[in-house]
C-alpha cells in the first residue's frame, strides 16, 4: 500500500519503469499479503532504482535518495528538510516550508475533484502506470526475482 506512493515518486523523477526484478515475502503471521519487498527498477531512460518496503521493520522511517553525476538528493520523512549533497562536498538544506504545498492536501484535492470544483491533480493514467509496476513487483517476487517487463498500455 505504501509502494504506490514511493514507486510513483520514483517514476516522477526517473520516468517510466520498463522492467522490475523483485524479492517479496510475507513475514507477519496475521496477514496474507506481501509485507516486505525489495525491487530493482530499470527505467526507460537507462537509470536504475531500488525500492525497499517493509511493514515488519522495527522503525517506521521513510527516505528517498536520488544519486546523480553531480551529487545526491536526500529526502527523509514528513517535516524533514530536503538535502542536496553536492559532489564537491557542499550540502544545501531546503526547509519543508519551501517545497511543501501550503494550501491543499491530498484529501482536499480529492474532495474538490469529486465535487467538480477542481480537476484532479493526478490523472487516472498515473495511478494505472504505477499499478502496472506494482503488479510486476508481485510477479517477479512470485518467480524468485526473475525480471518482469512493465508494459505501459
Amino acid at each position: 500500500d505504501i509502494g504506490v506512493h514511493v514507486g510513483d515518486t520514483m517514476q516522477w523523477y526517473a520516468g517510466d519503469v520498463v522492467s522490475v526484478s523483485a524479492l517479496t515475502d510475507s513475514r507477519r503471521p496475521d496477514i496474507d499479503v506481501v509485507d516486505n519487498a525489495v525491487a530493482l527498477f530499470r527505467f526507460a531512460g537507462g537509470a536504475t532504482g531500488v525500492l525497499e518496503l517493509s511493514w515488519t521493520s522495527a522503525v517506521n522511517h521513510m527516505s528517498f535518495e536520488v544519486h546523480g553525476t553531480e551529487g545526491t538528493l536526500l529526502v527523509g520523512g514528513p517535516g524533514d528538510a530536503l538535502r542536496l549533497r553536492r559532489r564537491d562536498g557542499e550540502t544545501v538544506e531546503i526547509p519543508p516550508a519551501e517545497f511543501n504545498p501550503p494550501d491543499r492536501n491530498s484529501f482536499q484535492c480529492f474532495a474538490d475533484a469529486v465535487a467538480g470544483v477542481a480537476p484532479t491533480p493526478v490523472p487516472g493514467e498515473t495511478g494505472h502506470a504505477i499499478q502496472l509496476v506494482l503488479d510486476a513487483i508481485l510477479a517477479s517476487g512470485a518467480q524468485g526475482g526473475a525480471p518482469v517487463a512493465v508494459t505501459q498500455a
